[in-house]
């Protein structure tokens, strides 16, 4: 919305294209285009919406004049909002004179806040949002019976997204400032794990343990404490972690799911906690065998010898699958983790013969063809070494062997 116009200009004799002050528009102009916003915005006071008398009989708005707001409740009932003009007189002196005065009945906190509305209202219509002042948002006030409308609507948007299994924390949190916090809203289980999260990501560690610790209260179990380390190891929360690790019960983590696992390996570049992190989920029993492929693809990534042998300790095969681990490798172009698979027992010739005998498949790009090509190279190079050392030669002369 444009600002109100409060002066008249004209063009400049000496230089086109530029303008000159030419006068003010009347005050009582100005006063009743305001009045005629703020009517249509629904934001004229209940009361009156005065102009003072100083600037009747057609005053002109003082050049460089300005206003600004003041808002309070009056010494025996209502609110009150005055607008002031403030300007330099003819003799340079600051003068402050009282342009508008507007009231309302009511003087309860819904009253005063909905005059502070207005008073915005009023400071945006003279001074406009400007290029860094555009809104991101919307204050708005609302009588009881708009403030039950809404809170009606909201209630059954939050039933839907219930009954659609979605989170309606944000729609609930709506509501209780609507109204004032006076509606009794159940926490969902959805909901409370969110906060739960929320308090994860914002690093409140004991806020989010102690809400851990009533989580099963609201039915949240092995799965959703799963999600909480997966979000604490992203945040890159390894104490908290360590410690959550430390209170969960040791069922909890066969059932979790291995997501915890693949975040921790996920963070191995950058993390040095993370390969000690790994290692303790894995010898708390957290699954292995349901994504082993991929999480020893992971190990290989990062190169964390320990974890690769803890995982076969705990029963995974590198070569589950037709050793798809390696299949990972190829995808994603990581020569260097498939090698350290095959050094760590992964049978390329069993690759190899699935890969010959797939049907249905796409072909190999070229870019695949290059990396199996450099990946039988490496294979044959360590079988032809492994057999040498099975048939070592003898050593070879040494002194005193004619003797």
């Amino acid at each position: 919305m444009k600002p109100i116009e409060i002066d008249f200009w004209k063009p400049h004799p000496e230089k086109p294209g530029c303008v000159l002050y030419d006068k003010g528009r009347s005050v009582q102009e100005v006063f009743e285009e305001l009045k005629s916003r703020l009517d249509s915005l629904g934001y004229l006071p209940d009361e009156y919406f005065l102009m003072d008398n100083e600037w009747d009989n057609g005053r002109l708005w003082p050049q460089g004049g300005d206003i600004f707001c003041t808002v309070d409740y009056g010494a025996s009932e209502g609110v009150y909002l005055d607008v002031y003009l403030k300007f330099l007189d003819e003799s340079q002196k600051m003068q402050t004179i009282n342009f508008v005065t507007g009231k309302t009945l009511g003087d309860s906190g819904a009253d005063l806040d909905r005059m502070y509305l207005i008073a915005g209202a009023i400071t945006k219509a003279f001074h406009g949002y400007g290029e860094h002042r555009k809104p991101h948002g919307a204050v708005v006030h609302l009588n009881p019976d708009e403030k039950k409308m809404v809170a009606d609507a909201l209630m059954v948007y939050r039933r839907y997204q219930i009954a659609h299994s979605e989170s309606s924390l944000n729609t609930e949190d709506l509501i209780r400032r609507i109204t004032d916090g006076e509606i009794d809203l159940p926490i969902s289980a959805m909901d409370y794990g969110e906060s739960c999260l929320r308090a994860v990501r914002a690093r409140n560690a004991e806020k989010a343990m102690e809400m851990a610790s009533k989580a099963k209260d609201y039915g949240l179990g092995s799965e959703f404490f799963g999600k909480m380390l997966s979000t604490a190891i992203k945040y890159h929360e390894y104490s908290f972690a360590d410690e959550f690790i430390d209170r969960l019960a040791p069922h909890r983590f066969a059932e979790m799911g291995c997501e915890p696992l693949k975040r921790a390996l996920e963070q191995g570049h950058m993390q040095e906690w993370a390969e000690l992190l790994a290692e303790r989920l894995i010898e708390k029993g957290i699954d292995v065998q349901s994504e082993s492929p991929f999480l020893h693809y992971l190990t290989a990534a990062v190169g964390y010898e320990d974890v690769f042998a803890a995982l076969t300790e705990a029963g995974t095969d590198v070569n589950r699958d037709n050793c798809r681990a390696l299949g990972v490798c190829v995808s994603l172009d990581d020569l260097d983790a498939a090698k350290f698979l095959i050094d760590h027992g992964a049978d390329f010739e069993m690759y190899a013969e699935w890969l010959a005998d797939r049907v249905g498949f796409p072909e190999l790009s070229e870019k695949q063809t290059l990396f199996l090509s450099t990946l039988r190279s490496y294979w044959d190079e360590r079988e032809e070494a492994a057999e040498y050392g099975e048939d070592e030669p003898d050593a070879g002369w040494e002194p005193g062997d004619d003797d």
